[in-house]
């Protein structure tokens, strides 16, 4: 005879397998959402796992995404925008830029003084968006939200003018749907940047988390 666990596990595996089936995950939000439709099929079946399978490991996708590039960060070497960078992601000050010019190798105590930096930096950003959002119970969310701000900065969301007067746009739309609750037309909002076309698997590591948050949140809408 099956446990009643046993029962509810199986009861939240067909839950879980017959939203994945519907029609909105299998559908573009809009017309203009083409990506959406063209590679919706690379998010099927991502059902929410359990956060106790693994820790929470806020470096994870940096690491991964950072140490995994083309060059190792122990040299200085320009990024995708051309911008002087080192170590893991770092982007580099004026100053900094003056002693590790292109190509010149940087100590390694100075290679982990900079990540711990650059990290506390993009954790307490993401904490705080993660609340905003309310999502900090969300590990893989969470985990994308560091990545992001490691990466983009800590006003990825939103238009910031630099001191030459130039207007770096940030990403207003996708971060608003995001604040809705609309993680669909978040992560189809997603790869119509400039981000998209640098680094698109990173902008997949966030479309996952969006789509698996939706899922989460429907799931959670069937038990009750």
């Amino acid at each position: 005879m099956f446990s009643q666990d046993t029962l509810a596990n199986y009861e939240q595996q067909q839950a879980e397998e017959q939203l994945l089936s519907s029609p909105i995950y299998a559908l573009p939000l809009t017309n203009d959402q083409k990506w959406m439709q063209k590679n919706i099929g690379m998010f099927q079946g991502m059902v929410p796992k359990s956060e106790e399978e693994r820790p929470f490991d806020p470096t994870r996708l940096i690491k991964f995404r950072e140490v995994n590039a083309k060059q190792d960060g122990s040299k200085s070497y320009l990024d995708s925008e051309g911008k002087l960078t080192g170590g893991i992601g770092h982007l580099m000050t004026p100053a900094e830029q003056k002693l590790y010019p292109n190509g010149t190798p940087i100590p390694e105590k100075l290679r982990a003084e900079w990540f711990r930096t650059d990290l506390n930096t993009a954790m307490n950003a993401a904490f705080k968006q993660g609340a905003e959002l309310g999502v900090q119970d969300n590990q893989e969310l969470m985990e994308v939200l560091v990545s992001m701000n490691f990466q983009n900065g800590t006003s990825w969301y939103k238009d910031v003018i630099k001191p030459n007067g130039e207007i770096k746009t940030g990403h207003k739309k996708t971060w608003n749907y995001m604040k809705e609750g609309k993680w669909l037309a978040a992560a189809g909002e997603a790869p119509k940047s400039k981000w998209f076309k640098q680094t698109p698997e990173r902008t997949r590591d966030l479309q996952q988390a969006l789509i698996r948050q939706q899922v989460r949140e429907d799931v959670q809408s069937i038990r009750k």
